[in-house]
């Protein structure tokens, strides 16, 4: 049972990072134009929120048919049993992660220059899908926070909860360690649409996400960071006005 539910999830993956790649060309070459309007910007992001919540609708539905329960899915109190350097480390490696993101929401320096550089197309690929991305106006950025919190909450469940659970119940002899690196890597491929460079970088935070998941014993923490690190790219760039 537990390996067929990993194969759905690995499914599951290609199929979104395919179509994701699918949309990329579309995303670079529209979003920049005039015709993108504040209706269609919007328009997309709720189709991401709507995916999402109908993702987790149907993991929650399955695991109550399995007989998985919240609890196995990581939503439970923090519980500091991990080696105690490790989540000291892993601890003070999030908080700077958090500080990292919170500057850039807050610093008037870094707003400048994301508003100077919006949309440059001498920037990477994945600097420009991350532009095309950014809300702009004051329905975009409400819009995206819904999404932000979205992922934070399906992505965590899905990538850590779930298949941290499905994995150690399928091969209970696998190192956590080793857990959190293949399920960082699935993590990372679900993000394939980003380019290589973004692959690398999902791939290296949902490692940060899983380490920190291992120690608290919690994913709330966890959802909380990933929210977090997607929220502030709402306040990125300045607001614009809608005429």
């Amino acid at each position: 049972m537990y390996l067929a539910f990993l194969l759905a999830v690995v499914v599951y993956i290609v199929v979104i990072a395919i179509s994701g790649k699918l949309r990329v060309k579309k995303l670079l070459s529209f979003y920049f134009s005039a015709e993108a309007t504040e209706k269609i910007r919007i328009k997309r992001s709720l189709r991401g929120i709507a995916r999402g919540w109908c993702t987790l609708l149907v993991l929650f539905v399955v695991c109550l048919l399995v007989g998985i329960s919240f609890i196995d899915l990581g939503l439970r109190p923090l519980s500091f049993d991990y080696n105690i350097w490790f989540t000291v480390i892993t601890l003070i490696l999030c908080g700077a992660v958090f500080i990292l993101f919170l500057y850039q929401a807050v610093s008037p320096r870094h707003k400048k220059s994301e508003a100077e550089n919006f949309g440059n197309p001498q920037k990477s690929e994945y600097s420009r899908i991350m532009d095309a991305m950014t809300p702009r106006t004051r329905k975009e950025k409400i819009v995206a926070t819904g999404k932000s919190l979205t992922a934070g909450i399906y992505e965590e469940i899905l990538c850590r909860g779930f298949l941290f659970y499905v994995f150690q119940m399928q091969f209970p002899n696998l190192s956590i360690i080793f857990i959190v690196l293949i399920t960082s890597l699935m993590f990372g491929v679900a993000h394939f649409y980003q380019g290589i460079q973004g692959i690398i970088i999902t791939t290296l935070g949902g490692v940060l996400l899983g380490f920190l998941f291992m120690v608290t014993g919690s994913l709330i923490p966890s959802i909380f960071l990933h929210f977090f690190v997607n929220f502030s790219n709402v306040f990125s760039i300045k607001e614009e006005k809608v005429i």
